[in-house]
């Protein structure tokens, strides 16, 4: 209890180990949960500086996180879309349509085939970030093409106001928008191959996102690490193996200050003994002459090394990759041009997108984000944006045009034309430095060519790298014969060590060695001695890299993985695996032999694959189930990922009910109600039966509400669009075939026949014949749907395989004889015009007097049935 009286939260077993990971990455868990999303620039900047402090084990502002918090955090508000409209340039949907969802938790969008249907579903994708998402193309059948946009009106958590949210291809997403998920075709083949889960659980997700701070924050660490150049002298050649050579080879940030302070330390006594020592050596001609012929040897190496270096830069292959260096950049940078032509097509100033204008850009950008709009990203076009040239308020326009124009500066396409540049340069500065006159001269000198001939050697060489500087191809170059250096590089190199042959075969005393070794020591001491700063500043180069490594591991990501995998074996493999038995259970699939397998790809990711359980023979799920097996399995295996997030966001279904039969559809549209039920869920269908199917349980849950005195657990929205010749997506009123037989025949009346009568009226024949076929068509269809609703009380009808008789199989007793001829009179004359006829005998022409004496007829008998009860018929 705490001192209020209130039981005190305690840290759970995760909670718990995030307070175990180092101090800083704590602060940034306790960041994300406080902050709901990843820290900028300048936030993770502050990171690096806490990673450092703690491996200095210095004060910092160190945080770590509450118990109870993560959980808090992780809860989002309960999404419904409650329209999108405004829709512009998406397929061929009409400009400005307007797709309502209703009010409440199932909607269903009943078109034909070309209605439009696919393309609210290809905009739905977009706009939620679906991973099956297609291409969005304008109307191919209309000359003006219109921008693509749509705005989609959104409500979190049951209340008002909603929010709109204005989408653009290349817009940001919305944070809410993005948790929708959508299943049709394509979402179907993903999850009949190896996919990995949609979702992440609250816990892993947590974890990736320490993971991505980690790793940013490492780099930087690693960036201010490769800054840290050294800078000690070369040590000379003479003082190989020795004490400076030991010393320069072993220093790290170990020694102190006073151990270097002692191995620098070189006296006047030691200068004197020195001198001494070399005045006595060079009394001696033989071991002078060997150390000269020693020092001769390296000074050859050295020379045999730059002209290796030399005949490797200007080799035909080393050449040729310049030459294709050059071709590459100009190549890449063309492609970079037209790609920026095309993307600032529609600018006002020419020139948009090539060099001039993207270092003006880079500028603009440098000025936005350190000093106009700090701690923002350029280009900044938030509220009281302004344009950082001009300082002029950001028009929307400009607002896009700037995304645009930012969209391309970060393209592969230039990202590419700028790689391409930076190695053609690095490769012409490189070709650039190898040669020059003083390194050229003092290396050729040591072979005793003669000095018109060096020189000569040179201006060739040089012309030869200059015009492969300049020219893009090497078919003319005339290449450089390096036979002359080489032969004499050989001469001099057998001469130097034949003349030290020779030397070392008269040279056998000790005492000069044992003096030698003494004047190399001193030299040794002296150069230490000498070099004494730099030594000291290379320590603190090296003290400051290994702290750096320790920061650098103190970002190691290799527990938070361990703890991903962990969490993704415990709630999302062994879970997941069970929603699917689950959900193939709901979907009636239990028959069919099928199970989700787990594939470890480590970091926590798991893949999940489909296999066939009993199989004796190797094969794929896909090439053994049917179209219609796979479709509920696909189903099952998309509602086992997504439900697994614990979070009621919203389901669309594009066709769910595609290649199943009657029982699998009915359990599917079984499943879909049951998830309104927690969710908005919207389906789009052409299917009658699947809209029939929906009612019918609609109908059921109000009667069976109406019985309990609660609310209705299902309240149905449908919306019935259509196309109208090369527009789609357009929202009508439904069929009066979709109507109940009384309501239908009273619009028949009040709607049909005035305009029926107009035609006559008119004299417009034509017009008159199409209607009326029509209208007979749909009076034969009420007379159909009478025989269902009235006479036989919808104990059966079409669409619906239940047969119900509770409370209805009674009414059956209130048909008369009279009540059957009268249908049965209706749907012989009828029938003519419903059902094709024979060439030879065509339908009757309608006559307006005879359809409006049988509809009003049927009409009347429809409410004197409904009136009609067992007692009356008694009496």
């Amino acid at each position: 209890m705490n001192m209020m009286g209130q039981p005190t939260v305690q840290l759970d077993n995760f909670e718990q180990w995030i307070c175990e990971r180092p101090k800083w990455l704590q602060s940034v868990a306790e960041f994300l949960i406080s902050n709901k999303r990843m820290p900028n620039d300048s936030e993770l900047a502050s990171f690096v500086t806490l990673c450092e402090q703690e491996a200095k084990d210095l004060a910092g502002a160190f945080t770590t996180i509450s118990a109870g918090s993560l959980n808090n955090a992780a809860i989002r508000p309960q999404i419904r879309i409650n329209k999108i409209n405004k829709i512009s340039g998406v397929n061929a949907i009409r400009m400005g349509s307007t797709l309502d969802f209703g009010g409440g938790n199932l909607t269903v969008i009943f078109g034909s085939n070309g209605s439009g249907k696919s393309s609210y579903s290809r905009l739905l994708k977009k706009i939620c970030g679906s991973k099956a998402q297609e291409e969005i193309l304008g109307n191919i059948f209309a000359d003006k093409q219109h921008p693509i946009s749509a705005d989609i009106e959104v409500c979190l958590n049951n209340h008002p106001p909603s929010y709109t949210y204005v989408w653009l291809p290349n817009g940001s997403e919305d944070q809410h928008l993005k948790h929708v998920h959508i299943f049709d075709n394509k979402t179907a083949q993903i999850h009949m191959n190896k996919s990995e889960a949609t979702y992440e659980p609250m816990r892993m997700r947590f974890i990736s996102s320490l993971i991505k701070v980690c790793d940013e924050v490492s780099s930087t660490l690693q960036s201010k690490k490769d800054l840290l150049s050294s800078h000690l002298p070369q040590i000379p050649v003479h003082l190989y193996s020795s004490s400076a050579s030991d010393l320069i080879n072993s220093l790290s940030a170990k020694p102190t200050i006073e151990f270097i302070d002692s191995k620098c330390t070189y006296t006047d006594t030691d200068d004197q003994e020195r001198v001494q020592i070399e005045a006595t050596l060079a009394k001696q001609d033989i071991p002078s002459l060997l150390k000269e012929i020693e020092t001769t040897k390296i000074s050859l190496k050295v020379t045999g090394q730059y002209i290796d270096k030399l005949k490797e830069l200007t080799s035909i292959k080393s050449l040729e990759s310049i030459v294709e260096a050059k071709h590459q950049a100009t190549y890449k940078r063309k492609l970079a041009v037209v790609e920026a032509q095309r993307v600032f097509s529609n600018s006002e100033l020419e020139g948009v997108g090539q060099e001039a204008w993207i270092s003006l850009w880079n500028k603009a950008k440098e000025y936005s984000e350190h000093i106009a709009y700090p701690n923002h990203n350029f280009p900044f076009t938030g509220e009281h944006a302004n344009c950082v040239l001009c300082h002029q308020p950001l028009t929307d326009i400009a607002k896009a045009r700037l995304h645009s124009f930012e969209d391309f500066i970060r393209s592969s396409l230039e990202t590419e034309a700028k790689s391409a540049e930076k190695a053609k340069d690095q490769l012409l500065a490189t070709l650039r430095k190898c040669l020059t006159q003083g390194e050229w001269t003092l290396h050729l000198e040591k072979l005793h060519l003669d000095k018109e001939l060096i020189n000569d050697l040179f201006e060739e060489l040089n012309v030869l790298i200059e015009t492969v500087i300049h020219k893009d191809s090497i078919n003319e170059l005339k290449m450089f014969n390096w036979s002359i250096i080489s032969e004499a590089y050989k001469r001099k190199l057998q001469a130097t060590e034949k003349e030290e042959l020779s030397l070392i075969s008269v040279n056998e005393d000790d005492s000069r060695k044992a003096l030698e070794q003494k004047l190399k020591d001193l030299k040794s001491s002296q150069w230490l001695h000498q070099n004494k700063s730099a030594l000291l500043t290379e320590r603190t180069r090296l003290l400051t890299i290994a702290e750096l490594d320790k920061a650098i591991k103190l970002c190691s990501t290799n527990a938070l993985t361990r703890k991903k995998t962990e969490l993704a074996t415990d709630e999302l493999e062994l879970k997941y695996i069970q929603r699917f038995e689950e959900e193939l259970k709901k979907l009636g699939g239990t028959r069919i032999p099928i199970k989700p397998v787990s594939l470890n790809k480590g970091k926590g990711k798991i893949l999940f694959d489909l296999v066939i359980q009993g199989k004796v023979q190797e094969a794929q799920a896909h090439q053994v189930l049917s179209e219609g097996e796979a479709r509920v399995v696909a189903l099952a295996a998309f509602l086992a990922d997504i439900t697994g997030s614990g979070q009621n966001t919203p389901f669309i279904f594009d066709d769910p009910i595609c290649s199943l039969d009657h029982v699998f559809e009915e359990k599917v549209v079984e499943r879909l109600i049951e998830l309104s039920k927690e969710r908005q869920v919207i389906i789009f269908t052409h299917r009658l039966s699947l809209l029939a199917l929906v009612q019918s349980a609609e109908k059921k849950a109000k009667e069976i509400a109406k019985v309990s005195g609660v609310p209705s657990s299902v309240n149905i929205h449908v919306e019935t669009i259509t196309r109208l010749q090369n527009e789609t997506g357009i929202v009508s009123n439904p069929l009066i075939r979709n109507d109940k037989p009384d309501t239908a025949l009273n619009k028949m009346l009040s709607i049909l026949i005035p305009k029926l009568e107009k035609y006559i009226a008119d004299g417009d024949v034509e017009n008159f014949e199409k209607d009326a076929y029509h209208y007979c068509s749909e009076f034969r269809i009420q007379v159909e749907k009478c025989v269902e609703t009235i006479l036989l009380n919808e104990v059966v009808t079409r669409f619906r395989r239940a047969v119900q008789t509770q409370g209805r199989l009674s009414a059956l007793a209130k048909i008369e004889l009279e009540d059957c001829e009268l249908i049965d009179e209706l749907m012989t004359r009828y029938s003519v015009f419903e059902h094709s006829q024979p060439d030879e005998m065509p339908p009757p022409s309608p006559d307006l007097q005879s359809i409006t004496e049988d509809t009003q007829k049927l009409a009347k008998w429809i409410k004197a049935f409904k009136a009609r009860t067992l007692a009356t018929m008694e009496a």
